[in-house]
């Protein structure tokens, strides 16, 4: 019997089109541009931000993240980000008993939009490495503490 299936969180769990418009319109570049450049760097197993470096050569990317942050253009994730499947499935896996682990490395904001998505229908663990981004967060297991945001 399955005990326990691994998720990743971009383009598995949630759609990326509107975090990379984001950045697109952020950049002034055309969004399928980005799209291109996304495609192209994960196909050559690169860092997909290295899309943005493509577009922009020398950019900062932790800086530009924090001046979007700043005007309150910062990373969309919410309920309408997330695949059409991904309750369903979760729902079903949970009466199974079976353990999800979700794994990813989004930023802590992103980690907190999920979860802020998640409550209510799952209990979910995150595990802050200390990089401002989060590793893991176990949703649907039985037996899992309530939900809390990493440290």
């Amino acid at each position: 019997m399955l005990e326990s299936i691994v998720f990743d969180v971009g383009e598995t769990i949630t759609r990326d089109d509107r975090y990379w418009a984001t950045w697109a319109d952020w950049l002034d570049v055309p969004r399928h541009t980005i799209s291109a450049c996304v495609g192209a760097v994960v196909a050559q197993g690169r860092d997909n931000a290295d899309a943005l470096r493509l577009v922009r050569p020398g950019i900062d990317v932790a800086a530009e993240r924090a001046a979007m942050e700043a005007v309150g253009r910062g990373e969309p994730l919410d309920e309408r980000d997330l695949y059409d499947d991904v309750w369903p499935a979760l729902a079903a896996l949970r009466e199974l008993g079976v353990r999800v682990v979700i794994a990813a490395n989004q930023t802590a904001r992103a980690y907190g939009a999920l979860l802020a998505v998640a409550i209510g229908l799952v209990s979910c663990r995150g595990v802050d490495q200390g990089f401002g981004t989060w590793s893991l967060a176990q949703l649907v297991g039985p037996g899992m503490p309530s939900a809390s945001v990493p440290e």
